[in-house]
């Protein structure tokens, strides 16, 4: 399963390559793992991958990213706050095999501290669908570098 999660992270960077938009980065909260986002500005694409060795589970979400701007610089914005539906898939590999699937929405502010560098935080709320209804909560902090 985790070489499957890997190989479809690569499949998007590498398609999303010639956009010159595309992120990769690190965030740390809930969840913890790798981020990839393409596009920059206006409508986005945000995904983020992650395990966890003790729960021996994974755990992919996705979002559609809108960003509006906060604050300009000389007609260019270097802060923006984004919204945007999305789902998530989680999988339990333990003992009590078990596959999750619900709806999220991502809520945050990114901050373009240089061209290639972006810093990130974000609130996720999330609702499982799949095997049973239950609310909770995501946060996380991160930062994305684009080639």
């Amino acid at each position: 399963m985790r070489l499957l999660l890997f190989l479809i992270l690569v499949l998007l960077v590498n398609e999303a390559r010639g956009q010159g938009q595309t992120g990769v980065g690190v965030q740390v909260g809930d969840i913890t793992g790798l981020t990839l986002k393409i596009g920059a500005t206006g409508r986005a694409y945000d995904f983020a991958a992650a395990w966890d060795f003790n729960a021996e589970s994974v755990v992919v979400q996705g979002h559609v990213l809108l960003a509006q701007p906060v604050l300009t610089q000389a007609g260019t914005s270097q802060v923006r706050w984004y919204y945007g539906p999305g789902g998530f898939i989680r999988l339990n590999d333990g003992a009590d095999s078990e596959l999750g699937v619900g709806l999220s929405v991502n809520v945050g502010v990114s901050y373009r501290f240089a061209p290639q560098f972006e810093g990130f935080a974000q609130v996720t709320p999330r609702l499982l669908l799949v095997p049973a209804s239950n609310v909770d909560l995501g946060v996380a902090l991160g930062i994305r570098f684009y080639p």
